[in-house]
């Protein structure tokens, strides 16, 4: 209509049109500014959230958690390998006597001789709650049948434990070859302490994947809201 009013030379027309663009031009340079200085303070904050050195602790952490691991598995394979060297100077008969004094001098928890196959053929350990040890695969038995396997696992309803194959050169009487499986449980202290790095390592991570998701999200809602702002000022102009 005020155009029409313009092309009809309508008295004052033009200076509703000076009007109507002053009102606008104040509705849309504060509008923008504030705009401008919010989607500035979105990014901001929402950079702030991924602190670096936030990040590089919980790296740290993780690593040191995993160091500490990786030196218990390592003591627990040479342990591993020296009572099997002492259990492949042995006829198959001595073995099975022999394999508890080695677990109480070598201190760890369970030692079991195991067949290539998977059969039990002694077994040692001061867990009183455990019958029967938590038994490899067959394909863990495969890589171990001629070097150290080590791996940190967790045993259902036990938590976190170190389990290190080693092969014994000594074959049975049925010549099939025997294994010696060592299992050692993680100190709750360590255990309790890796899971939580862990799992708040995770967490900051799939944080870390949305950041960007966050800015787009936080910047379009901004511009709509300044859309309409601008779409507001103009009607009432």
């Amino acid at each position: 209509k005020l155009f029409r009013n313009i092309k009809k030379d309508v008295i004052g027309s033009r200076l509703s049109m000076r009007l109507v663009i002053s009102f606008t031009l104040m509705a849309v340079i504060p509008g923008l500014i504030v705009y401008l200085v919010s989607v500035n303070f979105l990014t901001r904050s929402i950079e702030s959230w991924f602190n670096v050195k936030v990040e590089s602790a919980l790296d740290g952490g993780l690593k040191l958690g995993q160091k500490a691991l990786d030196i218990m598995l390592t003591d627990l394979e040479l342990k591993a390998e020296r009572m099997a060297l002492t259990l492949s100077s042995m006829p198959t008969t001595s073995q099975y006597g022999a394999l508890s004094d080695l677990r109480e001098k070598s201190g760890v928890q369970d030692a079991t001789i195991i067949s290539d196959q998977g059969k039990i053929i002694a077994v040692s350990s001061n867990d009183a709650e455990s019958f029967l040890p938590a038994l490899p695969t067959l394909i863990q038995l495969k890589q171990a049948e001629n070097n150290i396997y080590g791996k940190i696992e967790p045993i259902t309803n036990k938590g976190l434990y170190l389990r290190v194959l080693a092969p014994i050169n000594e074959a049975s009487v049925s010549n099939e070859k025997l294994i010696l499986q060592i299992l050692q449980p993680v100190p709750d202290s360590l255990s309790t302490i890796a899971e939580s790095v862990q799992t708040v390592f995770q967490d900051y991570h799939k944080l870390s994947y949305s950041r960007d998701s966050l800015k787009v999200i936080f910047s379009i809602t901004l511009t709509l809201v300044l859309m309409l702002a601008i779409l507001t000022a103009v009607a009432i102009g």
